[in-house]
């Protein structure tokens, strides 16, 4: 498998479900304190860089990163790290599954507010693998990747995040996870400790939008990516972002993005 190496992103394949690299090198940790030597792996590698800081050479380009940031490097293309300081690496190791249709994912990504999630999740792939549960392990790593492509609708591809208020960081990492649950903007406001009018507030000064306009913005954009980037159903896709309507699922998407679901699919 090869590919050509882009200035920014990497057309990795997502659609069908990854296949983790080996029983030892799917998932894991490892401490950095020396320049790498020139390598060339026969899988993809999402690392995920605590601490330290440096830079990743691929085909004579090179791309800073620091701590919080994921990298992401192709199979079968010569690539090198240069460490200014030590750097643990939590790593992804998988094969693209044959036939899978591509999505754009940069080279460096600053996972901001994130990164811990990221990281935990990583490690828990780590202990499914060692408990003898591959396909959870394989699902997990497919789910992963997906928040990968995500994370990017809340910040600039490999730059740095936002400088969002506390609360709106804490707004978009629940989220990333519960898109699918019904918005109650009471209840919402309580567990992250403001006011349904402050909260209000600070997502209009964020994002230009109110709280249940950016909701909607952020259900449209997962769904969208999925019914172009996958081959779920869409009712899964409606109930994966939080519509178990699917007539009233066809209108959202219609009046947000002029298309009905299928047609989105179709390209």
């Amino acid at each position: 498998m090869t590919m050509e190496a882009a200035a920014e992103v990497h057309q990795v394949p997502l659609t069908l479900p990854p296949v983790i690299a080996t029983r030892h090198h799917g998932f894991g940790s490892s401490l950095h304190t020396r320049h790498e030597r020139p390598s060339c792996n026969r899988f993809w590698v999402v690392n995920l860089i605590s601490d330290g800081e440096g830079e990743l050479e691929l085909r004579g380009q090179r791309f800073p990163f620091a701590h919080g940031c994921a990298l992401v490097a192709p199979p079968d293309l010569d690539h090198f790290y240069r460490f200014r300081r030590p750097v643990r690496k939590t790593f992804m190791h998988f094969h693209a599954a044959s036939g899978a249709a591509s999505a754009p994912l940069p080279v460096v990504q600053d996972l901001g507010g994130r990164f811990e999630w990221f990281r935990s999740a990583i490690l828990d792939g780590r202990r499914l693998v060692d408990a003898g549960q591959p396909a959870r392990a394989t699902a997990l790593l497919w789910h992963l990747l997906w928040h990968l492509l995500w994370q990017l609708t809340s910040g600039p591809a490999g730059g740095a995040q936002p400088r969002h208020h506390p609360v709106v960081r804490a707004l978009l990492d629940h989220l990333a996870e519960h898109l699918a649950e019904a918005l109650d903007p009471g209840a919402l406001a309580r567990r992250l400790e403001c006011s349904p009018t402050h909260l209000n507030r600070l997502c209009r000064a964020a994002f230009g939008l109110p709280l249940a306009a950016y909701v909607r913005r952020c259900r449209v954009e997962r769904a969208s990516h999925l019914l172009q980037h996958t081959t779920r159903t869409v009712a899964d896709i409606a109930a994966e972002v939080g519509y178990a309507d699917l007539q009233h699922f066809n209108k959202l998407m219609r009046a947000a993005t002029g298309s009905a679901p299928r047609a989105l699919r179709r390209g």
